[in-house]
């Protein structure tokens, strides 16, 4: 249970790491401010390590559960 743990906390951090950036730029971006989509708040971050980790199956369901929440949310 301990190193699911330490993998849990690892995921979380990879992911933060891979969104801060972006997602920064994405703020600091006068063109990306300016679409609809930005405007409107429906603009949604995720990193290539979640959506690209698991293959099969399992990473598509992992990929459709988070575009359902990322879409259902609003």
């Amino acid at each position: 249970i301990a190193s699911l743990t330490e993998e849990a906390v690892d995921t979380q951090e990879i992911r933060q790491q891979q969104l801060a950036g972006i997602q920064q730029e994405w703020s600091d971006s006068a063109i990306a401010q300016s679409l609809t989509a930005s405007q409107a708040g429906r603009v949604y971050f995720t990193t290539f390590f979640e959506w690209n980790f698991y293959n099969g199956p399992l990473g598509t369901e992992l990929v459709l559960e988070q575009l359902r929440q990322f879409l259902l949310e609003n």
